[in-house]
């Protein structure tokens, strides 16, 4: 499309939205997603935009998708707002 339009595919910023729960393991992050699910009646459906794991394996999730292109990734946590993954995010998460 882009070459249609006459447009230079690297001045497209790509940005990936996901949904963001950091716990020390997988299982445990897991077990978060679902009771803020189930304490606001919510029903996402888990995909490939609900990244759920330790610090490492969130680090990894980016670089996977930096590696195919995207330049910005926006994180959101379910309400009722979780401090923890915030906060795990800025501290633990090697850029």
């Amino acid at each position: 499309h882009c070459a249609e339009v006459g447009r230079d595919p690297d001045t497209i910023e790509r940005t990936v939205g996901v949904m963001l729960v950091i716990r020390d393991t997988e299982a445990e992050a897991r077990r978060v997603w679902a009771d803020r699910l189930a304490g606001q009646g919510a029903a996402y459906e888990e995909g490939p935009e609900v990244w759920l794991g330790g610090p490492r394996q969130i680090a990894g999730r980016i670089s996977a998708m930096r590696a195919v292109g995207f330049d910005t990734i926006i994180a959101e946590v379910p309400p009722p707002f979780d401090t923890e993954t915030i906060e795990r995010f800025i501290r633990e998460v090697p850029e």
